[in-house]
Formats: C-alpha cells, sequence, structure tokens
C-alpha cells in the first residue's frame, strides 16, 4: 500500500516538474500577487472623497466651519462648482459629497438656535457616508463648543450646548442597500466569469486533445475556426447576463433607471473583451489547469482593483493606472451608473469608449495569437 502511494506521489510530482508554467502560476504569481494585493491596495478607510462646500453664509464662523473641514486628509476639496451645476457633477461622478452651510449660519449660532447642515452624499458609495459623517460630526461637535465657551464668557453664566443638526440627503440610493452597491458589481463578475473561462477552454481543450494540429491541417479557415469558438461563448454570457440581472432586478429589487438598450449595447461590448482576454490567456496556456489558474488570478486582481468593494480613489496611483488595462473596472462604473443613477452615453461616454478600445485589443491580439498557432 505504502510503496503504491509513493510511486503514485512521485508519478504526480514528475508530472508537475513537466509544466514549469505550472509551477510558476501555483507557486509564485498567486500567491505574490494576493500577498501584494491584500498588503497595499486594499483599504477599508475611504480616502480622497471628492467633496464641494458651499458657503451660503460667508460670515467669519461659516468660514472657520469651512477651513476646518478642508483640513481633513480625507477630503479632496473640488473648487469652483456654482450650487445649480452639483446634481450634474454627481452625475457625473466628479463629487461624491457636498456640504452646504445654511444662510445665517454665524447669527444663529451666537443665538443658540437651531442651525440645519445639509450634507449631500452619492449613494453608490456608501462607503464613504460613514467617514464623511464622522469628520463633519466631530468638527462641527468642535464648533457646538467653542460657541458655547465664547457665551459662558461673555455672560458668565452656565450654559447649554449648542446643536447644530445634521440633515442628510442620500442620492441614487436613498436607503444605503448593500444589494443596491454590491448586486449590480455582482453581474460584472459573473459575466466576465462566465466569459473569460468558456473562452479560454475552448480552446485549450483542442490543445489537451491534440485536435489543434488536425485542425490546423484541416481545409477550415481560421477566423471561422475562431468565431466558430466564440459565437456559443458569446450566447451563453449573454444569458449569463439576462438570469443574473433578472434576479436582481426582480428578487433582490434593484431599481433600473437608466436606458435598457444602452445597458445591453455596454454589456454586450464587455463580453466580447471578456471573451477577447479568455482567448489571449488560451494561446500561453497548454492545459485546464494552467488555464483556471490564470484566468482565477487574473479575476481575483480584477475584482479586488475594479471598485466593487473599494473605492478605486483610496489605492495607491500605481494602482489606479494598472486598473486602466481592467475591464471589469469600467464596466462596474457603466453598471452601476445606468441602474442605479440612470446616466447615459453623455456621461459614461469616457468609460464606453475605454471598454470598446480594450475590447478591440484583446480581440485582435488574441486573434492574432491563435492564427500564428494554427500556422
Amino acid at each position: 500500500m505504502l510503496s503504491e502511494i509513493l510511486a503514485i506521489t512521485k508519478k504526480e510530482f514528475i508530472e508537475v516538474i513537466r509544466e514549469p508554467a505550472t509551477v510558476l502560476i501555483v507557486l509564485i504569481i498567486f500567491p505574490l500577487s494576493t500577498i501584494l494585493l491584500f498588503g497595499y491596495a486594499l483599504r477599508f478607510e475611504v480616502k480622497n472623497i471628492d467633496l464641494a462646500i458651499f458657503d451660503g453664509d460667508s460670515s467669519d464662523k461659516s468660514r472657520q466651519l469651512v477651513e476646518e473641514i478642508k483640513k481633513e486628509e480625507d477630503f479632496a476639496v473640488v473648487e469652483n462648482i456654482a450650487e445649480a451645476n452639483v446634481r450634474e457633477k454627481f452625475d457625473h461622478g466628479e463629487i461624491d459629497a457636498a456640504i452646504f452651510v445654511p444662510e445665517g449660519y454665524s447669527e444663529k449660532l451666537g443665538k443658540k438656535e437651531k442651525i440645519v447642515l445639509k450634507i449631500q452624499v452619492d449613494g453608490t458609495e456608501p462607503l464613504a457616508l460613514k467617514t464623511l459623517s464622522e469628520k463633519v460630526g466631530g468638527i462641527v461637535n468642535e464648533q457646538n463648543r467653542s460657541a458655547a465657551s465664547e457665551a459662558l464668557s461673555a455672560a458668565g453664566l452656565e450654559f447649554e450646548t449648542q446643536a447644530i443638526e445634521v440633515e442628510k440627503e442620500i442620492l441614487f440610493s436613498p436607503e444605503l442597500r448593500d444589494q443596491d452597491f454590491f448586486i449590480p458589481g455582482v453581474i460584472g463578475i459573473i459575466v466576465t466569469t462566465i466569459s473569460m473561462f468558456l473562452s479560454c477552454l475552448a480552446i485549450v481543450r483542442e490543445k489537451e486533445m491534440g485536435t489543434i494540429e488536425a485542425i490546423a491541417a484541416a481545409p477550415v479557415g481560421r477566423l471561422t475556426f475562431i468565431l466558430g469558438k466564440m459565437i456559443p461563448c458569446a450566447a451563453i454570457g449573454l444569458a449569463g447576463l439576462g438570469v443574473t440581472s433578472a434576479l436582481g432586478i426582480f428578487w433582490f429589487k434593484i431599481p433600473f433607471a437608466g436606458s435598457v438598450l444602452f445597458f445591453i449595447a455596454t454589456s454586450f461590448v464587455f463580453i466580447l473583451s471578456s471573451l477577447g482576454l479568455g482567448l489571449l490567456f488560451s494561446v500561453f496556456v497548454q492545459n485546464s489547469l494552467q488555464a483556471a489558474f490564470s484566468v482565477t488570478v487574473f479575476l481575483i486582481i480584477s475584482i479586488i482593483l475594479s471598485g466593487f468593494i473599494f473605492p478605486v480613489s483610496s489605492m495607491p496611483i500605481v494602482v489606479q493606472r494598472i486598473l486602466l488595462v481592467f475591464p471589469l473596472t469600467y464596466y462596474m462604473e457603466i453598471v452601476r451608473g445606468i441602474l442605479i443613477k440612470g446616466v447615459g452615453y453623455a456621461v459614461l461616454s469616457a468609460e464606453t469608449a475605454a471598454l470598446a478600445a480594450i475590447t478591440v485589443l484583446t480581440l485582435l491580439l488574441s486573434s492574432l495569437g491563435l492564427l500564428r498557432k494554427l500556422g
């Protein structure tokens, strides 16, 4: 029994050693990339919140409040925005939040009257709300204590802490449901996973069975062979899109505020980009194991860095530059913009163009690589 186990173990080790790419992926690339991602890219705290501040009072007290808010390192204050254009800036993703200091702020503070400090937050970035509320709440409390201290000094009497009330208005996802944030991203993850695995394995299986050489010698056009392989994959990808979208909308009650046609069109482009990536991987891998590990590693990196959970703006600049080559990063913005915000091509033109460019590039490179392999 023991000798048989040792013999099989030896055989398996030899098989693994014969595939250096598998060893490289399993023992180096996957562990190293995962450790680096968790060590450098992932942040639970939200940084670089693009914040607009509107001072409707323009008094010394209101300016003091604004300056205190600007000092917060987690806020990137966006200047020169007209109050009338706030909603447009939210639609284009140019700001994540806005704070409105009301007229009469200083006078009411001196009289210890109720003050409503209004905050608008993009509901598609719920992690920003917690940070914003905590930071602004601390600044407001300090303003309250300062006003009370001045009143005490002036009157020499006991005082009650002035209450500045913060009124929050959540745009796009008023209830801040987790499903509204996660489900649109899950749609993209499922679609790209299906498309990449199917397209990659469609070619790799031919290599494993040894039929790729027969196909190369057959009187079948190379592009015809590739298209014949990809059309079923695209159809299944679209079916997966339909199933996941239906579940999200009808079961989880995800809002669908945008254009159905624009959603289908951009999703189809995204599926093509995923098929192109799968084909590109199939050029370099030799068997299903290599294909599975390669695609899985790529998907893990893509999911983590796409903004699915953690805001892209909170990641290091170097990582943000790397994200430019990941289709899921653009599709995450597109699907959330269409479903939750209800925006269209006018707002998402840059993301759509980038996704289309990646699609053309991946399909071109993968097709050229396969044509070379097929001779």
